[in-house]
C-alpha cells in the first residue's frame, strides 16, 4: 500500500508513505522532517496488490461457485456439502426434480426400466427410452441395460433373459430349445431330437417341438430308421438301405441297429447273400432242359452248332438247337425237382424268318 500527497488539489501526486519500508530509518516520527513529509492538501490510498487474506475468507457467507450442469433435464439445483467434499471441492451441485425419465446428481442417468439411447445426445429430452422386455422371458422384473459399455460387452436396452431365452427383448427360445411359456423359470425346455437324425442338427421347431428328420429317419425325435433301412448315423440321409438279398431273405427288412436281414434256412451273411458252411446255392440256370434231347414231333429238326472260333460267347447250351416250325411240339421230362415251390421258366431261342430254333429252357 502507498500513501500519496498532492500540492495542487489532485492534479499531481507524490508518494509520501510506503507500508513496510525496510530501508527507511525513522528515529522520531514527530520530527519536522517527518511532518514536512506529511504536508498535503489531498490524500489517496493506492492498492497495488491483492493479498489472499480478505473478507471472502473472514465471513461465512455462501458464494456462487459454478453453474449447475443438469443436461437440460432440470431447472434448479442445490448445494450439498458431502458431495462437495467427495468431489475434492470440484462440485457440490445436485439437480432438483430431474425430468425426461432421468436421475442422478446431474440428471445424467436413466431411471430404472429405461435405457440411454446411444444415438441421441445426453441433453435430448428423448434420450431415455423405455425397456421393451418380454415379461415371459425376462428376469429382474424386466429391467434392461441402462447404457452401452463396449468394454464390458453391454448393449443399451438389452434385457436380462432367463436361462434358455435369447434376443434383445428376451422374446425367443435359444437354438435347441422350444415351448416358450411364462411359468417356466428357464423360459423354454430342451428339444429331444436325436442330433444324428435331424437335418443339419438344427434341433426342433421353437413352437411345436417337432424335429426335422433326415430322408430315411423317422420318429417324433428323429431317433430311428424307416422300414428297410438301418444304422442311424451322421450320414446325409441318416440311415442306409438294408439291401437284403431277395432270394436269400424272407423280406427286405433288417435289424435297425446291426442291419442283419432275416435269412432263409441255411443262408448266411448280413444281407443273406451266401450259403452256410457245407451248403451251396444254384445259379439261375441250375436246372437246364435241352430242346434237342426232348421228345419232339416229326416236323422238328436238330441243329448241331460248333463253338465260335473267334472267341465269342455261345448263344446256346448243349449241342445246339431244335429247329421248330408251325404246329411243332416239344415234350420235356422234368423229374429232378427236389423242392416244391414257384419256379420261373426261361426259354432260350433264336428267331428266324419262318421258324424258331430252341436251345432249351431253364
Amino acid at each position: 500500500m502507498l500513501i500519496e500527497r498532492s500540492y495542487d488539489f489532485g492534479k499531481t501526486w507524490q508518494i509520501i508513505f510506503r507500508v513496510l519500508p525496510p530501508n527507511l530509518p525513522i528515529d522520531d516520527p514527530y520530527s519536522p522532517q517527518v511532518q514536512n513529509l506529511l504536508k498535503m492538501t489531498n490524500l489517496r490510498i493506492n492498492f497495488t496488490k491483492l493479498h489472499t487474506l480478505g473478507d471472502d475468507l473472514l465471513d461465512d457467507r455462501q458464494e456462487i461457485q459454478a453453474r449447475c450442469n443438469c443436461n437440460n433435464h432440470a431447472t434448479s439445483c442445490h448445494f450439498d456439502e458431502s458431495v462437495w467434499e467427495a468431489s475434492g471441492h470440484i462440485t457440490g451441485g445436485i439437480c432438483d426434480g430431474c425430468l425426461h425419465n432421468t436421475i442422478g446428481h446431474n440428471c445424467e442417468q436413466c431411471k430404472p426400466f429405461y435405457y440411454q439411447d446411444p444415438s441421441r445426445d445426453l441433453s435430448d429430452p428423448d434420450v431415455c427410452q423405455p425397456c421393451e422386455c418380454d415379461p415371459r422371458g425376462t428376469i429382474d422384473d424386466g429391467t434392461c441395460e441402462s447404457r452401452t459399455d463396449l468394454i464390458n460387452h453391454l448393449e443399451a436396452g438389452r434385457c436380462h433373459c432367463k436361462t434358455y431365452i435369447e434376443g434383445r427383448r428376451c422374446d425367443r427360445c435359444k437354438h435347441g430349445y422350444w415351448n416358450f411359456v411364462e411359468n417356466n423359470p428357464d423360459g423354454c425346455e430342451p428339444c429331444t431330437c436325436n442330433t444324428l437324425g435331424t437335418v443339419d442338427n438344427q434341433g426342433c421347431h421353437v413352437y411345436t417341438g417337432e424335429c426335422t428328420c433326415k430322408q430315411y429317419v423317422t420318429g417324433s425325435d428323429c431317433n430311428q430308421c424307416v422300414q428297410e433301412y438301418w444304422g442311424l448315423s451322421n450320414d446325409q440321409d441318416g440311415c442306409q438301405a438294408c439291401d437284403c438279398d431277395p432270394g436269400g431273405s424272407y423280406d427286405s427288412n433288417c435289424d435297425v441297429i446291426t442291419g442283419q436281414c432275416r435269412c432263409r434256412q441255411h443262408v448266411a451273411g448280413r444281407t443273406c447273400n451266401q450259403p452256410e458252411q457245407s451248403f451251396y446255392t444254384g445259379t439261375l440256370d441250375f436246372l437246364i432242359y435241352e430242346a434237342e434231347l426232348s421228345r419232339s414231333s416229326e416236323n422238328c429238326q436238330v441243329v448241331i452248332r460248333e463253338p465260335f472260333r473267334d472267341g465269342r460267347e455261345n448263344t446256346w447250351t448243349g449241342t445246339g438247337f431244335m429247329r421248330t416250325f408251325e404246329d411243332s411240339k416239344l415234350e420235356f421230362i422234368v423229374d429232378n425237382i427236389q423242392t416244391s415251390m414257384e419256379y420261373d421258366i426261361v426259354i432260350r431261342y433264336e428267331p428266324q424268318v419262318t421258324f424258331f430254333c430252341f436251345s432249351g429252357f431253364y
